[in-house]
């Protein structure tokens, strides 16, 4: 039963982490396609660093970017290229 019990929390505790990641990602998203630009990188750095993503790159080149971070842009756009080189945050087929 006490194993039963801990695998269940276990189980519990790593779809909480996942979920927390999604909404991190979804909400920095949600801040870029706003205009809350600073908030967008503030949450996509966040995430990054829990999850390396060549579309959270990409957004964060691009947050960068519109807050005029050139440098800081062209860093997010080679760390998503690295990891993908295909990204694009428009789904292909489109």
């Amino acid at each position: 039963m006490k194993t039963f019990m801990l695998a269940s929390l276990m189980i519990l505790a790593m779809n909480t982490a996942v979920f927390a990641e999604t909404d991190l990602y979804t909400n920095a998203v949600s801040a870029y396609h706003q205009g809350n630009f600073v908030r967008a990188i503030q949450l996509l750095e966040k995430y990054v660093q829990q999850k390396p993503n060549a579309n959270a790159y990409y957004f964060l080149g691009y947050a960068h970017y519109k807050t005029k971070n050139y440098l800081e842009s062209v860093k997010y756009f080679r760390e998503a290229y690295m990891i993908d080189p295909k990204v694009s945050p428009v789904p292909s087929g489109r």
